[in-house]
């Protein structure tokens, strides 16, 4: 089952990539921001179409008071990731970009054995 959470990550991950590079040659003048802002509205639009009324439970009632200050520093590193991949796309060519984004995960294994020695 995990094989197919990553398939599906990287497929959606490239779909977005792919969406980007096409607005970014569409509209030359388009910052990474106002791309990274219309995907955030888009992403919380679903949310709260599959969440309904239980949206916030899982966004704010249901975390637990020591988990915010991570969940606000993770959601920050997020975003400057994001700005980041987001203004690459206009500069560097896609399968670049998508080897960099799919080595991810195997970097991570990787470092995590090496440092966890797990």
């Amino acid at each position: 089952m995990g094989i197919l959470f990553v398939n599906l990550s990287v497929f959606f991950n490239s779909l977005g990539l792919l969406s980007s590079s096409v607005l970014y040659k569409r509209h030359p003048d388009l910052e990474p921001t106002q791309l990274l802002f219309a995907q955030a509205l888009i992403g919380v639009i679903a949310c709260i179409l599959v969440l309904n009324r239980h949206f916030k439970y899982y966004a704010w009632d249901g975390v637990p008071n020591k988990y915010i200050i991570g969940l606000i520093v993770r959601a920050l590193i997020t975003t400057s990731v994001l700005i980041i991949a987001n203004s690459i796309v206009k500069y560097l060519s896609l399968i670049f970009i998508a080897l960099s984004t799919n080595l991810v995960p195997i970097v991570t294994l990787i470092m995590a054995f090496l440092m966890g020695e797990e």
